[in-house]
């Protein structure tokens, strides 16, 4: 498989990050399998605001829920809108023959739709002080619908492209191979807790080592390990683009001490988070 397609939208998603826009995909679509475990990354709604509504208890499952009936529509065209937090976000939706096949959220913002305060309110009464300072920290300064259709322009290209070259070899992926793609999946919308192999394997209704033996055999890690790496690398994004102390970070990503956080942390990037977050922003200035 030619993967210049795809290294292509990686590459333009990651240049539209470090830019400053808060920008993700969701797709149903199974086509796009072959590159899953790397989409996933791709699926976190990067505003931290997402990362604490997905952990508090009075709102734990809402986000999922909500994204799964989003993945069930199919849209005409372009829109803006926001959650049942308020939080709001432009949708782009990408479609081949007819057929929506992935969106583009560009999202992070406030302030636009009367409906997204209401929202907010509410949540803000179930949820306490921490959400309303995060809600605060969502950017007020909204492009203009013309902007953000110059900056999703490339994605028509470059989605329906790999969408063809995905399709060719659609319908081989082994059941081993769809084990591993359904555990990514949950890993990627549970990090943020308490999360334990045994919950995996509870929830795609697999024993424990038979789901460790699989993940381990297909993707050459552990599956201990790929939930500690999922974790730091969304850390290492909250340190360059939020204000977040690392404590608050660690717990916001599933790390339940921040000792043994900065630890893990050192050992993967080889420096420690406050420094990470120091050179990271230094270099960029």
């Amino acid at each position: 498989m030619n993967h210049t397609i795809f290294n292509d939208l990686i590459s333009y998603i990651d240049f539209l990050r470090a830019s400053g826009y808060c920008v993700m995909l969701s797709s149903p679509d199974r086509v796009f399998a072959p590159y899953s475990r790397t989409l996933y990354k791709y699926r976190i709604h990067l505003p931290p605001i997402c990362d604490f509504l997905k952990n508090h208890p009075c709102t734990d499952g809402l986000c999922v829920r909500f994204k799964f009936r989003f993945e069930a529509m199919d849209f005409p065209s372009p829109f803006y809108a926001c959650c049942f937090a308020g939080v709001e976000e432009f949708v782009y939706p990408i479609h081949y023959e007819n057929k929506q096949i992935m969106c583009v959220h560009i999202s992070g913002f406030r302030g636009k739709l009367e409906k997204s305060k209401r929202l907010s309110e509410h949540i803000a009464l179930r949820c306490g002080e921490k959400f309303s300072t995060l809600y605060q920290d969502l950017s007020t300064d909204v492009p203009d619908a013309s902007c953000i259709e110059a900056l999703a322009a490339p994605f028509k290209y470059m989605v329906p492209a790999l969408y063809v070259e995905c399709k060719e070899s659609a319908g081989l992926q082994t059941s081993a191979q769809l084990l591993c793609q359904n555990t990514l999946k949950f890993i990627y919308e549970n990090y943020m807790k308490d999360l334990r192999c045994h919950d995996i394997a509870n929830a795609l209704g697999y024993s424990e080592s038979h789901l460790r033996s699989v993940f381990k055999s297909e993707t050459g890690i552990t599956l201990a390990a790929q939930i500690n790496q999922i974790r730091l690398e969304r850390a290492a994004c909250l340190l360059t683009t939020t204000n977040l102390s690392v404590t608050e970070i660690a717990f916001s990503c599933g790390f339940e001490n921040s000792n043994y956080f900065s630890t893990a942390f050192h050992n993967k990037y080889h420096v420690s988070p406050k420094d990470y977050r120091k050179n990271k922003l230094s270099s960029s200035s």
